[in-house]
């Protein structure tokens, strides 16, 4: 492999693609295992995606194949030959495409015109963290071979991602910080940005907990928050990765607005 600008030409996704089926193959070479066969799919996916896993894979080490990388890939499932995706590769040029393809997804600056927009407004930056969820919890699926995956199973998985996303840009986190009582009873906010005037409120949607039975706690829980001196706005993650909320946009329409005084966001996550 002597010409590697493809490695900076190429899209952010082709080259995370790509560095990760190469992880793999160096895995293989520092056991010291021959023939170097590494998995068609990857951890977390989800039932039925076995085909579309194994031809996106197949497609990347195509790709690496005509760059020079690897000399050949081929998958196997048949009897007496262990399954997998076979590989005859030249260890230095795996080597050297692995550290170029991790230097450039390591070292790529942000975009110059979306930070200073993001880190002068504390709601774009809460905003941001909650639109890009989904994404993250998708890629801290699919782990390593033999690692355990981080699994979305209830809200207090949600709590502890989005908390770890809002670390980021926010140093006064307040979890699970206690509301004045209201209507005579006392509730907690998932997470208070108390210098911000920000709370952020976590709902997981699944079956018979959905539109309705949210809705009616959103309704609640702004009636609450309104009443919390120095809260001025209200951003709540619904996290819907089973698709069942039917109409988000409506959803969203109904409570995305001033409420006696507090401004609300509501986004459902993943979007359509």
């Amino acid at each position: 492999m002597s010409d590697t600008k493809w490695i900076t030409e190429c899209s952010p996704a082709l080259a995370q693609a790509m560095l990760d089926v190469l992880d793999d193959i160096v895995e293989k070479m520092d056991s010291l295992e021959e023939p170097i066969i590494i998995s068609p799919y990857v951890y977390g996916m989800g039932a039925g995606q076995e085909d579309n896993v194994r031809e996106r894979r197949m497609a990347t080490l195509e790709t690496l194949r005509k760059r020079g990388v690897i000399r050949s890939a081929e998958y196997s499932h048949e009897r007496g030959r262990r399954p997998g995706i076979w590989i005859e590769a030249d260890e230095n040029a795996v080597r050297e495409a692995s550290r170029l393809l991790r230097d450039r997804i390591e070292r790529r600056p942000p975009a110059p015109a979306e930070i200073p927009a993001v880190a002068a407004d504390p709601l774009a930056r809460v905003l941001k963290a909650v639109s890009r969820f989904h994404a993250v919890a998708s890629d801290l699926r699919r782990r390593r071979e033999g690692r355990e995956p981080l699994e979305m199973k209830d809200e207090y998985d949600v709590q502890y991602l989005l908390h770890a996303l809002l670390r980021v840009d926010f140093d006064d986190i307040r979890p699970e910080e206690w509301t004045p009582s209201y209507a005579g009873k006392q509730a907690r906010v998932d997470f208070w940005l108390k210098p911000e005037k920000i709370v952020v409120e976590v709902k997981m949607a699944r079956v018979g907990h959905a539109e309705k039975e949210i809705g009616e706690e959103l309704i609640i829980d702004i009636e609450r928050y309104a009443t919390i001196h120095g809260c001025e706005t209200l951003v709540c993650l619904v996290y819907d990765p089973g698709h069942v909320i039917k109409n988000p946009e409506g959803f969203r329409a109904d409570l995305n607005r001033k409420r006696n005084g507090l401004t609300v966001h509501v986004a459902v996550v993943p979007g359509r």
